[in-house]
């Protein structure tokens, strides 16, 4: 890891410890790589938050609830996306809200849905050029709601 990778991982670990030193009554979530999706001219088309497959699939953890409250105020859909690269990158789509769950149903790619507090179907591991093809299909679909 470079210098300036550690660098940023010590600032953002050092507000991280000052927020939570101001007490629980103060709650906060850092999000680890949550991305905005949009498209031109920046309108927002999805809400991703990026796991590595070493992740241990809770998806009960504040940080993923917060973003899901987010995401249904903004009516954005929400997906928590698993992502590997040995020895290729390639995807896991979880659909976290009823947005995304729509949309990644039109797309028909099997996925993991969270109902109730339960996954009810296997995600489907996909290429790299197949989540390309995903992103792209998204940002269209937002892109014809947005006036």
């Amino acid at each position: 890891m470079s210098s300036k990778i550690k660098e940023v991982y010590k600032k953002d670990a050092t507000i991280n410890n000052i927020h939570m030193s101001w007490g629980w009554d103060l709650p906060a979530t850092d999000i680890d790589c949550l991305f905005v999706e949009y498209n031109y001219p920046n309108n927002p088309a999805a809400l991703i938050e990026y796991k590595h497959q070493n992740w241990n699939r809770d998806f009960t953890k504040g940080p993923i609830r917060t973003i899901h409250a987010l995401a249904n105020k903004a009516d954005l859909p929400f997906f928590v996306v698993i992502w590997n690269n040995k020895p290729e990158v390639t995807f896991e789509i979880y659909c976290m809200n009823n947005q995304a769950r729509s949309q990644h149903l039109d797309y028909n790619v099997f996925l993991k849905v969270l109902e109730n507090k339960e996954l009810v179907k296997e995600a489907q591991q996909i290429t790299e050029k197949q989540y390309i093809d995903f992103m792209t299909f998204i940002r269209r679909q937002k892109n014809d709601t947005i006036s």
